[in-house]
């Protein structure tokens, strides 16, 4: 169901067959591509899905049987072994990942955290949507979350750590995986190449905004949400002053009454 890659060891979740109330993991020797041997979590561990990393732990997130409460097992990477078995009285379908101290999963339809410590729930309502798969940026604290009915629209939304709705951009019908792709700053000599978007970036004053949309406004959002500049803009290419702007993230968006642009800006 999932793979955890710690160092040169690969550790996959198996959840065996529908119903199945033990879940494993299957401890694979990625140099060698060879397989170790397979741990048994316990019961109530069954139909095991997502692994996520924290402090030497992995939290197996087991759906036990579709529809019934989920349970979390911490198991021990350095022993092999199972530290506790927590259950919950919702459903838990997914783990994304444990940051600052937190881990964010799904409980019933919600996106919610857990505290790591004593995992008691943090927030049960963290953000009222059912995600078809969720990203967490660490670098610019935001989260992604794709939203679909699977059949007739795509939307990926963007929130802040404390659910704040920060922009929304469509992507289609139906994404149910997401990716993040970091590369380095464009250079003077690939701006040829670039048919839409901001460079330099990271910026330290101004940024050159290249968008299908030559007559319209734009506007500059931080990652809370709140509109830092505004303006319009009478050509697709154009010059932005962002000097006096903080270090951080922002969103850049242009739009006029048909469409709508949305680039992301690192403030240096």
């Amino acid at each position: 169901k999932d793979v955890l890659i710690v160092g040169d060891t690969g550790y996959v979740s198996v959840p065996g067959f529908y119903g199945d109330s033990i879940g494993r993991i299957a401890i694979i020797d990625l140099p060698n591509m060879s397989f170790v041997r397979e741990d048994t979590l316990g019961l109530n561990a069954g139909e095991i899905g997502d692994l996520v990393l924290s402090n030497g732990k992995i939290h197996a997130i087991s759906s036990i049987t579709w529809g019934a409460p989920g349970t979390i097992a911490k198991y021990v990477i350095a022993t092999g072994q199972v530290e506790e078995i927590v259950q919950f009285d919702t459903t838990v379908t997914k783990g994304v990942l444990e940051y600052d101290g937190l881990l964010y999963v799904k409980l019933a339809s919600n996106m919610a955290t857990i505290d790591v410590s004593d995992m008691t729930v943090a927030n049960d309502n963290l953000i009222n949507a059912s995600f078809s798969a969720t990203l967490i940026d660490t670098v610019d604290a935001l989260i992604y979350g794709a939203m679909t009915d699977y059949f007739s629209y795509g939307e990926i939304g963007i929130f802040g750590l404390d659910g704040t709705p920060v922009d929304t951009f469509s992507v289609g019908i139906s994404p149910e995986a997401m990716g993040f792709v970091w590369q380095s700053t464009v250079s003077v000599n690939e701006v040829a190449f670039v048919h839409t978007g901001v460079y330099p970036n990271p910026a330290q004053n101004i940024v050159i905004v290249t968008s299908e949309i030559s007559n319209g406004t734009y506007q500059v959002v931080d990652v809370t949400g709140r509109t830092v500049q505004t303006g319009s803009n009478s050509k697709s290419k154009f010059e932005l002053n962002v000097s006096s702007l903080v270090s951080g993230a922002y969103f850049i968006t242009v739009s006029d009454d048909i469409s709508r642009e949305t680039y992301r800006l690192i403030k240096e």
